[in-house]
């Protein structure tokens, strides 16, 4: 039926790998063109960016989407400025850096000050952690609590390789905890599909602050330790992977069940049973 043909075709693109999903969209139309009109592909286009926190940029600015920084469909706000931007989710891009007939979120005054102090601490971490100008840090308001977002994308398709990483962590204040993931999306498909999903949910992570200063460097300790963690067990399951997985899957011995005669006598005595 339609409904399940668009079913199928919204779980292909919302599975995009980074990067990708317009590759995906020009395939999934060559057997269900019919049921994905402009309007379907823009709202899976949008449900993918906030699900995947896609950084969308213009000349001045860049925005992380999420469902804490959409205002609607197409508008989204940029806290570190205080002002709305419109974003066309096909592009994946910003096309209107200033909308001023749409109302901001407002940011009461003292959350304003933490959520300043928080995003200083952040974006002087990004900047020293991640490769130049593939990350960006946003610190959205939510309720009475700020919502921290880092996503960061290289690519290099021409390569036949991309990947994604994306950190959000929400703060509570009354509690003095955060709680979050960080995920990790990998694509390498050179005469082949290799794709990696990593996830790790963080709960319950102590924020030890009294001020709007002290709050940021608690947090730009906790996002760090918490990144590091998980940078840190992928670097023991690669380092282990050989001695390990590979070692499971493969058999300890041919299926002749003789170890492999690597002095080449028996190659030399074959050839010449051969040549007779």
């Amino acid at each position: 039926s339609e409904d399940d043909k668009l079913a199928i075709a919204s779980q292909y693109l919302l599975s995009s790998p980074p990067g990708e999903i317009k590759e995906v969209l020009a395939d999934v139309k060559t057997f269900c063109a019919d049921v994905l009109t402009d309007d379907v592909v823009a709202g899976v286009f949008r449900r993918y960016n906030n699900q995947s926190n896609q950084v969308v940029s213009s000349e001045t600015r860049s925005v992380i989407c999420d469902e804490t920084t959409e205002i609607d469909g197409e508008h989204y706000m940029d806290f570190s400025s205080g002002r709305v931007v419109k974003v066309d989710q096909l592009e994946q891009a910003i096309i209107d850096d200033n909308v001023e007939d749409v109302e901001p979120i407002e940011v009461p005054g003292d959350l304003a000050e933490m959520r300043e102090a928080v995003e200083a601490q952040l974006v002087e971490y990004v900047n020293g952690q991640y490769a130049k100008g593939t990350a960006i840090v946003n610190v959205a308001v939510q309720g009475e609590g700020l919502v921290v977002l880092i996503s960061g994308e290289k690519l290099s398709l021409k390569n036949f390789w991309g990947g994604r990483w994306t950190t959000k962590f929400v703060i509570n204040f009354n509690s003095k905890c955060m709680d979050g993931s960080i995920k990790i999306r990998v694509h390498y498909f050179e005469n082949g599909n290799v794709q990696m999903t990593t996830d790790k949910n963080v709960e319950d992570v102590f924020l030890d602050f009294e001020s709007a200063e002290s709050l940021g460097e608690a947090v730009r300790a906790a996002v760090a330790e918490q990144e590091s963690e998980v940078q840190d067990s992928l670097e023991e399951m690669y380092v282990n992977m050989s001695k390990e997985t590979f070692k499971d899957m493969r058999r300890v011995l041919p299926i002749t069940r003789q170890k492999m005669d690597w002095s080449g006598a028996q190659l030399q005595l074959a050839k010449g049973f051969a040549s007779r």
